[in-house]
């Protein structure tokens, strides 16, 4: 079976190697002239990381990747902790695989020689779709840069992120939603970032309206920060109001060096269609969703070895397609909507703010990081 994937993200390149090895002929077609990751730090838990292993790929994640020891919790406006997670060798042996940080780019890197190091995928740059058109004896497309070549394959897989054109095309799915929220992200030298700051793992720092997020990435030299608000003006960086003055200096000494990177915060209705006769959606491109769970890339990995494993089954490609898009949504779904009950819970303003850090205060950590038990020992 010949097989094309619309982009060549995280959701691209691993549904490409997964495919590749279970024998299916694979080009991935990528419109950049070359990967350039968009955004920095991902989190790997591991309902992740363990696919990821299962594919071969350990050794060269933990060349790059940072594992945290734990979550600490706090008050962002007062900078007093309330609460510190397990997470290293707790999590590692609980879910019988590690919880890792580490940058997209690296992440994208390991991927793409995978997948380069495959006789049975393709990887082509500088190389657009349009022009799609679905057909009973399969699917045509125009691709290059003056869509002066075309492209044919049985299957199409559209991991072509939030604005996927697999999506708008093919299966006239659901629109972009935005959100009044922003995430501003930047990177700066953990060593030269502030005391206080702890370098063992990951904080969040809850205040009146926003959150804030650190934890190191590329083998723990450098801080990945993200502030997410509905912010009063985009042109002036994250406001944060209320915030602690240590957490207000971070914020100066980051603006100081690099510019804040302002993304809106915008997701996919998970119950638009996924998949037709020969067409099918993974990751953003099916189920874009708020970071606030820190599941976006995880779910684009679990979607892709999902894919492949059913592909790999019996049965007519729609109906794997359609067992596909069943057995994914509901999870999808549940993820979804911790995303946005966490997103409510970080935010929440005085008073009740004030009775959510009480009840933090009082819970031991490992029993709050179980809650997470449905999710991290997921095996797909």
């Amino acid at each position: 079976m010949q097989v094309a994937v619309v982009g060549a993200g995280i959701a691209g390149l691993t549904v490409a190697l997964a495919l590749a090895r279970a024998d299916f002929d694979v080009t991935i077609y990528e419109k950049a002239e070359r990967l350039e990751e968009v955004g920095a730090g991902i989190q790997l838990s591991p309902n992740a990381s363990r696919l990821l292993i299962e594919m071969g790929l350990e050794s060269a994640i933990r060349t790059v990747a940072f594992a945290p020891q734990c979550l600490r919790i706090g008050d962002g406006r007062t900078l007093k902790s309330l609460a510190r997670l397990p997470l290293g060798s707790w999590a590692e042996s609980r879910y019988g695989a590690p919880y890792l940080l580490i940058h997209r780019a690296d992440l994208q890197d390991i991927l793409k020689a995978a997948v380069l190091a495959e006789p049975k995928a393709t990887l082509r740059l500088k190389a657009p779709v349009a022009e799609i058109a679905e057909s009973p004896g399969g699917i045509r497309f125009q691709v290059g840069e003056n869509l002066a070549e075309t492209g044919e394959a049985d299957l199409l897989i559209g991991a072509d992120g939030l604005r996927s054109i697999v999506r708008r095309k093919l299966l006239r799915g659901p629109e972009v939603k935005p959100s009044r929220h922003v995430a501003w992200r930047a990177t700066m030298p953990i060593d030269e970032a502030p005391k206080w700051v702890a370098r063992d793992g990951t904080g969040l720092w809850m205040g009146s309206g926003w959150h804030l997020v650190h934890y190191p990435v590329r083998r723990g030299t450098r801080l990945n920060i993200v502030a997410i608000e509905e912010p009063p003006d985009r042109a002036l960086g994250p406001a944060l109001p209320h915030a602690a003055r240590p957490l207000r200096a971070l914020l100066n000494e980051v603006a100081d060096r690099t510019p804040w990177l302002p993304w809106t915060l915008s997701t996919v209705d998970p119950a638009g269609p996924w998949s037709s006769e020969r067409v099918a959606l993974i990751g953003d491109a099916a189920h874009a969703m708020l970071p606030t769970a820190a599941q976006g890339g995880a779910m684009a990995i679990e979607d892709a070895v999902a894919m492949a494993r059913l592909l790999a089954g019996p049965g007519t490609l729609a109906a794997r397609l359609k067992l596909y898009e069943d057995e994914r949504r509901q999870r999808i779904r549940s993820v979804v909507s911790m995303a946005e009950n966490n997103l409510a819970v970080y935010d929440l303003r005085r008073p009740t703010s004030d009775l959510r850090n009480t009840a933090l205060a009082m819970l031991p950590g490992a029993l709050l990081m179980r809650r997470q038990d449905w999710l991290y020992s997921f095996n797909g």
